[in-house]
């Protein structure tokens, strides 16, 4: 009896040549893809993507060929090919919607919603996830309830909504640990650190990040770990572990680049440049932070070019090229505006405030520093909240409105940070010239990993180190 015939609708072609061909179902194919596509041998995912959209489509089979366009649309994203991305994303929705699957459309569009948020589209992605959020509480699909969950948590720590972004990202972390959904939880235990830093909690920052490079590196997935070691290398840093701390960038750059992760690249680029800049090597620096803008420029990742203008900023500002800084500066702000990044456009503003004042422009540093101590107030901004109140005093004082003097020690009770009081107490002796002061600042200092890896503060308690006592009077740090 001769055998059926071996169906096709579902099958593609495996390997080309000469002989008789193999066949292996669809589906199965896609799942090898997706392995492929999580250990970074993008290529061949991407052509099964593709030939697997081809024969869908030859065959009409609506939901694989929309599948098979939504994976090749998110591995272009990964890639940093984000119009092409949206094109396949809308692409893939549109056949969904086409052939009365609006569920599956939903699906697509929520995927499509990460491309959004890097474009700096951030109500749009909000968009996406509020449905798939609830799509999936509709129909009990917890992996997509906790997917949407990170992303909104996501935006949440950018836009500087700290409690939402905790509750988010709590709830998919439970998930996701519940499920053993590691993939997803690797990102969730990334954007739990980042959180964790915006609110000044390092320790807890560092625990997150490790927790992230553990899982990613246990499941093999090579873009998470490269971020990961990206993510540690800021760590490293804050504890004046340079050597360390290069070593995780280079590590993720070099990742970032075996996989044509062109994001990832100008990311760890970004961090080299934040490094060089703070062991004084400014000409690598900059030439670190030149690349990775135009990686974010070419890719259209408004929010990274963003944050890299303000860094580019901060070392035109630190070489005394205070014209330079200041247009760099106009538009990282700009920049942070446009898409609602907060934490980033109150560190640019408060940046170009000192800026100003320091140029002797006391009203248009007023003005700046105002709208930048506003956003502190509503989202609690950790990291430069004690600078912009000592930038508010001197603003005062210099207005003859304030006890400078009084006002900075009021301050001593608000900022119990040992980086902050150190900031503090320095000031008071620039003020004063009261040994204590100095003696103060020094010993706050020593408790924040010996110092600081800010090559600016080094350079602060270099000088407070050599100022002797009853020096501090019209001294400058």
């Amino acid at each position: 009896m001769s055998r059926p015939p071996r169906p096709h609708r579902h099958w593609i072609p495996l390997g080309r040549g000469g002989g008789v061909e193999g066949f292996y179902p669809l589906a199965l194919q896609l799942r090898k893809a997706r392995v492929l596509d999580l250990i970074g041998e993008w290529r061949p995912a991407g052509d099964i993507y593709r030939e697997g959209a081809a024969v869908a489509r030859r065959e009409g089979l609506a939901d694989a060929e929309s599948d098979c366009l939504q994976c090749s649309a998110e591995l272009l994203a990964l890639q940093g090919n984000y119009p092409e991305a949206l094109a396949l994303f809308e692409q893939a929705a549109g056949i969904a919607a086409a052939a009365g699957q609006p569920d599956r459309a939903i699906t697509v569009r929520g995927r499509a919603g990460n491309v959004s948020f890097y474009l700096g589209d951030f109500r749009g992605a909000a968009g996406s996830f509020d449905q798939l959020l609830a799509l999936g509480e509709r129909t009990g699909d917890r992996e997509m309830i906790a997917a949407a969950l990170g992303n909104l948590g996501l935006i949440d720590v950018e836009q500087g909504r700290y409690e939402s972004a905790e509750r988010h990202l709590q709830r998919a972390r439970a998930i996701q640990e519940g499920a053993n959904m590691r993939q997803r939880l690797a990102n969730t235990y990334g954007c739990l650190a980042t959180l964790c830093a915006r609110r000044g909690d390092a320790a807890a920052a560092a625990d997150f990040y490790r927790m992230q490079l553990d899982v990613a590196s246990a499941i093999g997935d090579k873009r998470t770990v490269g971020a990961a070691f990206s993510n540690l290398a800021g760590v490293h840093w804050r504890r004046g572990e340079m050597d360390r701390a290069m070593d995780c960038c280079r590590r993720s750059l070099l990742i970032s680049n075996e996989l044509g992760d062109r994001r990832g690249a100008a990311s760890a680029l970004g961090n080299l440049g934040i490094l060089h800049k703070n062991c004084g090597d400014f000409a690598r620096a900059e030439s670190c932070y030149r690349e990775a803008l135009e990686i974010d420029r070419e890719l259209g990742d408004r929010r990274a070019a963003a944050i890299v203008q303000g860094n580019l900023a901060n070392l035109s500002k630190l070489m005394g090229n205070a014209a330079r800084a200041a247009e760099l500066y106009d538009a990282a702000i700009s920049g942070c505006r446009e898409i609602g990044l907060r934490h980033y456009l109150c560190e640019s503003l408060y940046q170009k405030a000192e800026l100003l004042f320091s140029l002797g422009d006391r009203e248009a540093a007023a003005g700046v520093n105002a709208e930048a101590l506003a956003l502190a107030a509503e989202h609690g901004d950790a990291d430069v909240a004690v600078g912009m109140a000592v930038l508010d005093v001197k603003l005062r004082a210099a207005a003859g409105r304030c006890d400078a003097a009084a006002e900075l020690r009021a301050l001593l009770l608000r900022f119990p940070d040992p980086a902050q009081l150190a900031t503090l107490h320095a000031e008071l002796f620039l003020l004063t010239g009261d040994e204590r002061e100095r003696q103060s600042a020094l010993a706050n200092y020593d408790r924040v990993a010996g110092g600081s890896p800010d090559i600016a503060v080094r350079r602060r308690i270099e000088r407070l180190r050599r100022t002797g006592p009853g020096t501090g009077q019209g001294a400058t740090a």
